[in-house]
């Protein structure tokens, strides 16, 4: 086995060595040896530099980009399914269910108008929740406007359902992003959201869209308690970071994640 040093710090050493699989086949790794300063070892503790990882990486990458293509492309059939059978079922029940009181025989009308007026409510309640399914599947709007009148759309129910105030301004974008940047780009923006109403204890949201130079740029910045962005590994409740961040990398677009505590939190994504 051969060794070269590679680094020298006051206490520690790193040196780059070969090491032997059980098959024979050799593989670069570079161990790092803490020392005391009477000489003796404290740690020795190998960290692979398998040269095939870079490969095994791009391919999870590959990997994990056609997973979300298929995982987008049925989200859209299932809201496809849901506005055309469950959402034109439920208008032609709403419509009968109208003209059954128009038709009822006016002595019988007093019995029967508290549970008409049920069934309306309870009719309207289930045709805006089939709504904020197909949404949230995927918003026909996405696919139909563009990104700026989804994001429009996301927001304003952002707004009425955190009751955090939410402020988007932008520009139509011309030409339109390649549509799998758009829902990735979407995507991230509805967790970042939810992130916000869930842990963020924020007042105010302002998002912008806006093209500069050679690069489209969404911006979603928030007044809320912001926490400590360079703490690794980071708390339970900022997971979906990694996610949105590897959702902006499988398309191409660059993430950004400026916060801290008591300053708010600012992600910025580049396409």
């Amino acid at each position: 086995m051969t060794a070269s040093l590679e680094v020298f710090v006051p206490d520690a050493l790193w040196l780059r060595e070969y090491f032997v699989r059980l098959g024979g086949a050799r593989f670069n790794a570079r161990m790092t040896v803490i020392k005391l300063r009477s000489g003796e070892i404290l740690v020795h503790s190998p960290c692979t530099f398998d040269d095939s990882l870079t490969a095994e990486v791009a391919e999870r990458k590959r990997a994990e980009k056609r997973l979300r293509e298929v995982e987008e492309t049925e989200r859209h059939a299932i809201s496809l399914e849901l506005h055309d059978r469950i959402g034109q079922e439920l208008s032609t029940l709403g419509l009968i269910l109208g003209s059954l009181g128009a038709k009822l025989p006016q002595e019988s009308l007093p019995a029967v108008h508290k549970q008409l007026q049920d069934m309306q409510g309870l009719l309207k309640s289930m045709v805006g929740n089939v709504r904020d399914v197909m949404a949230e599947l995927r918003p026909p709007v996405l696919d139909d406007y563009g990104l700026l009148a989804a994001l429009r759309q996301l927001v304003t129910e952002f707004a009425k359902r955190s009751g955090i105030a939410a402020e988007l301004s932008g520009v139509e974008l011309q030409p339109r992003l390649p549509s799998i940047v758009e829902t990735a780009m979407y995507r991230i923006s509805q967790e970042a959201l939810n992130n916000i109403a869930k842990h963020a204890q924020a007042k105010k949201v302002a998002i912008s869209l806006y093209a500069a130079s050679d690069r489209v740029v969404l911006d979603i910045a928030d007044d809320g308690i912001g926490f400590d962005a360079n703490a690794t590994p980071p708390d339970q409740q900022h997971w979906g970071l990694i996610t949105m961040r590897e959702r902006a990398e499988a398309v191409g677009v660059v993430f950004h994640l400026e916060s801290a505590t008591g300053a708010g939190t600012r992600i910025v994504l580049e396409a």
